[in-house]
């Protein structure tokens, strides 16, 4: 019989495999995969909230389990904080959208502009001529 680490191991090799391993999950792809089995995310964190006060009440005040959990449940408001975009003021907000934006490495722009509306203007030939010399040169 495999023993009870063996077990665990498996399972969550099952589970990287399914669904990747936990680095490659973002929040996003996590929230989406969970609304996918009907799982309110928001929902989780209140009743985590409640487990974690109910347990809170249970232990001796100066334990360490006790301290350990004041500060999951400090995390978790903090989150919360984090995530409710109500108090943030709109220029803060539009900052910390280009500041996660931007990075160190280029990302294609696009776009969708209609096709069948005709020619590329002038102006967008000619920045298309200007990127098309400079792969030629650094290629050469």
């Amino acid at each position: 019989m495999l023993g009870k680490s063996v077990m665990l191991k498996k399972n969550e090799e099952f589970i990287d495999a399914i669904i990747g391993k936990d680095e490659d999950l973002d929040e996003d792809s996590a929230r989406a995969i969970l609304s996918l089995y009907s799982v309110d995310v928001d929902s989780l964190t209140t009743e985590l909230k409640k487990t974690v006060r109910a347990t809170l009440g249970e232990l001796s005040e100066d334990s360490k389990e006790a301290h350990n959990l004041r500060r999951i449940l400090a995390n978790v408001v903090k989150y919360e904080k984090d995530k409710d975009l109500s108090s943030i003021k709109p220029k803060d907000y539009i900052n910390a959208m280009m500041n996660t934006i931007s990075t160190a490495f280029p990302k294609p722009v696009y776009s969708f502009r209609n096709r069948s509306e005709g020619e590329l203007p002038s102006g967008d030939k000619n920045i298309l001529d200007g990127l098309a010399k400079e792969l030629e040169d650094d290629c050469e």
